[in-house]
């Protein structure tokens, strides 16, 4: 009788072993459903991989306007008006503006980003960033 216990005992522990084992197997590979995304901090110049998403924000007074203009291997992938909440109150004094680009094929890929401030007289800031997708 003990060894029967003894035995089912063992097979029991060989299984969640087992079974521990694929699931450790399986955090380590890679998910497919992950994106890459890069977050550009000021206009800059850098390589990105293929199906890449580069993120880009642009911020001016309230009132102002932010457009954003892609040419090359690239696509707007989303628009995105950020508001800023405290106290659960909205924050006023900026607009706020962030955009996703997918980088669709390898080559090269312009973004630019254009901040114009509530007073039309003033020129319009522009940001230009240079990407290179391998």
């Amino acid at each position: 009788m003990n060894r029967l216990i003894w035995g089912t005992l063992l097979t029991l522990v060989c299984v969640l072993s087992a079974g521990f084992a694929v699931e450790i197997a399986q955090a380590d590979k890679p998910d497919d459903n992950l994106v890459n995304v890069v977050v550009l901090d000021g206009p800059q110049s850098l390589t990105v991989e293929k199906g890449s998403i580069l993120r880009v924000t642009g911020s001016t007074p309230s009132g102002g306007i932010i457009q954003t203009s892609i040419s090359g291997r690239g696509k707007l992938h989303r628009q995105t008006r950020l508001s800023t909440y405290r106290d659960g109150h909205p924050m006023i004094g900026a607009l706020m503006m962030e955009f996703e680009i997918e980088a669709t094929d390898p080559g090269e890929l312009t973004i630019l980003v254009s901040k114009q401030t509530f007073d039309r007289t003033l020129k319009p800031t522009v940001e230009k960033y240079l990407v290179t997708v391998k």
